[in-house]
């Protein structure tokens, strides 16, 4: 059994369709992580590898829209050699509006092929929620792996202004993707910290 991650295969609008045709029996695991905390993890991630030359996360909130628009959409649809930096490294809106982005997978990969997961719980308990992850799999359970945390990193709080004005941006969003997954991922019912 081999294994690929990346959060960018769901963002990418030729990512399922080229998996579906690639490894079409595929199992695909879709880990979901309130969309606040991550549009500002996402922020301080490019800012450390050097992709985000913007000194504010609300600086790169409002220039999201200028920058997105370079990208020509339909080549990133249709030309697997077409590669946007920006669409890649700067759409931290974008990329948590995640029904649009999941439904395409949902058409496309039978249920008994999909797992959905929501990073908080893997948060607050990761052997749990990996061992889900192993009979989703169909492997061994094991609970010998080592649970750490990657690319956690000390940042200042969020603006409350900011926290609220992404809190309203996403809540329609988030109540689609509810009714999209039959389940509420209770992100509305207040916003843990961001992490």
């Amino acid at each position: 059994m081999v294994g690929e991650a990346s959060p960018y295969y769901m963002f990418h609008p030729a990512a399922c369709a080229r998996v579906a045709a690639t490894v079409p029996d595929a199992r695909v695991i879709v880990l979901l992580r309130d969309p606040v905390s991550r549009a500002y993890s996402n922020f301080w991630d490019r800012k450390e590898f050097g992709s985000e030359d913007l000194p504010t996360f609300e600086q790169a909130l409002a220039a999201e829209r200028d920058r997105l628009a370079t990208v020509d959409a339909e080549r990133l649809r249709d030309d697997p050699r077409y590669y946007s930096f920006h669409h890649d490294h700067h759409s931290y809106l974008a990329r948590g509006r995640y029904a649009e982005h999941l439904e395409p997978w949902l058409a496309a990969v039978a249920p008994e092929r999909r797992l959905v997961l929501q990073a908080e719980h893997l948060f607050a308990d990761p052997a749990g929620v990996f061992g889900s992850v192993q009979r989703f799999l169909g492997i061994p359970e094991t609970a010998q792996v080592p649970m750490r945390q990657y690319n956690e990193r000390r940042r200042a709080p969020m603006d409350p202004s900011t926290r609220g004005f992404l809190a309203d941006y996403y809540r329609p969003h988030n109540q689609t993707l509810y009714r999209l997954l039959d389940r509420d991922l209770g992100w509305e019912r207040g916003y843990p910290p961001a992490r």
